[in-house]
């Protein structure tokens, strides 16, 4: 293997994982916005779309730094990714109640879950001590 194919630590690429969850998170918004209208009426236009986007890019954007954290620490990583999880729902309820927003945040947070673990179990088995790394005797 050649020098240039080795990827470098620290230097983290935006996998097929991370996109496809960008994309879930906003179809699964834009979805929720859309039946929130045909439910109360209340208007499905651009703001609901740009909402959307920002709240896809915002949650993909933190579970994306929870994941490089894993790479160091796998267990920090997923705590911090489940406090997002929480404090999600935490706010998302002081907007919204009611059937769709339940079945919205259980799917949402499934979605992010599922991509902590995965992520978890990914980055657990590189996260080992260095042997001897907290030896008195050799100092």
């Amino acid at each position: 293997m050649k020098k240039e194919d080795v990827p470098e630590k620290g230097r983290f690429r935006i996998d097929f994982l991370s996109v496809g969850l960008f994309f879930v998170l906003l179809m699964i918004a834009i979805v929720f916005f859309y039946l929130l209208n045909n439910k109360t009426g209340s208007g499905f236009g651009i703001m609901e779309i740009i909402i959307s986007l920002v709240f896809a890019f915002v949650v993909s954007a933190l579970l994306f730094w929870s994941k490089t954290m894993m790479v160091s620490n796998a267990y920090m990583g997923a705590a911090i990714g489940v406090f997002v999880v929480i404090l999600l729902g935490y706010g998302f309820t002081f907007r919204y109640a009611g059937t769709y927003s339940t079945i919205f945040m259980i799917i949402t947070g499934a979605v992010i879950l599922v991509y902590l673990g995965i992520n978890f179990f990914k980055y657990k088995s590189e996260d080992k001590p260095i042997p001897h790394e907290f030896d008195e005797e050799e100092q």
